[in-house]
């Protein structure tokens, strides 16, 4: 499991306020991909950035859709949910 408090043990430095945005943002992404595995529940995820933004791009690689609106996002996440509806019937 991800875990925030465990940045540290993750990065180079003992602080995890010292580390670079770059380095404390990678290790939060990667941690990110993994809640899906972990928890057994689908991640939408919604960015005003284009696939040029690394997190993005790094989100999409890993399977993780990222739809351009935040309402586009619920759109998604609330046709999971119907459909989860409709197989439990």
């Amino acid at each position: 499991m991800f875990n925030p408090r465990s940045i540290a043990f993750y990065g180079a430095s003992n602080n995890p306020l010292k580390m670079g945005t770059g380095q404390l943002a990678s290790i939060l992404i990667q941690g990110f991909k993994e809640l899906p595995r972990e928890y057994g529940r689908p991640i939408v995820a919604s960015s005003f950035w284009g696939r040029e933004d690394e997190a993005v791009a790094y989100l999409t690689d890993n399977w993780i859709p990222m739809y351009p609106t935040p309402e586009r996002a619920v759109s998604a996440m609330s046709a999971l949910y119907h459909r989860r509806q409709v197989l439990d019937s």
